[in-house]
């Protein structure tokens, strides 16, 4: 009798999901995939992603310096096929500067080769509704969004640049008259080598650094 009774409890507490307990969990699995693939495909996580690679990248290019013991190039590109898919896309090119031309060249060694992704551009300050100083201060005046001369800095072997300037992305609204989100700003010291990250708050019209 005794055994039959823990039988027939164990019938009773295994007894499983119901179909409104299932039900109620693929629901809750649904809205926290929809929310995972929102945030990966926003505009704002795409331009702060492309902003902290570029970052990485400019880090990379300085550390290959000192290692090498020679400058290495990070030259920028606009409307050109850099990664070969067939599509002119804007980005950047990091290289060893083989025969001295002071531009990454077919011939010269490949650190990395960085389109930006979809929906992010180089910031064109002949749009009107953005930032109009930089972060350092003074009047954002540069057209391309890369204010370097020659759009192009070396890292030295000494972990300094040859130039300072700054990188400005953003993600313009699909009609071209205002930006989703607040851009960033990719500023390298010449002095120091360093690179840091700025964000526009729109609401205050200042730079932020990250």
């Amino acid at each position: 009798m005794q055994l039959q009774i823990m039988a027939d409890r164990s019938k009773t507490t295994s007894r499983g999901f119901t179909l409104l307990e299932l039900m109620v969990v693929l629901v809750i699995m649904g809205i926290l995939a929809t929310q995972v693939v929102t945030a990966f495909t926003s505009p704002a996580t795409k331009v702060k992603g492309a902003a902290f690679n570029m970052r990485s990248d400019f880090n990379l290019a300085r550390a290959e310096a000192v290692n090498r013991n020679s400058n290495i190039l990070v030259d920028f590109v606009f409307d050109t096929d850099l990664d070969g898919d067939g599509d002119a896309d804007d980005g950047y090119w990091i290289c060893l500067d083989d025969d001295d031309s002071s531009s990454c060249e077919a011939g010269d060694t490949t650190i990395r080769k960085v389109t930006l992704p979809d929906e992010v551009e180089f910031y064109d300050t002949d749009y009107t509704g953005g930032p109009a100083v930089e972060p350092g201060g003074g009047s954002l005046t540069v057209e391309d969004g890369v204010d370097f001369t020659a759009d192009r800095f070396a890292m030295q072997p000494n972990g300094t640049s040859n130039k300072g300037g700054t990188v400005y992305i953003y993600t313009p609204e699909p009609d071209g008259t205002g930006m989703q989100v607040p851009p960033y700003a990719v500023v390298v010291s010449p002095t120091t080598g360093r690179v840091r990250l700025s964000i526009w708050k729109t609401a205050s019209s200042t730079w932020s650094t990250k």
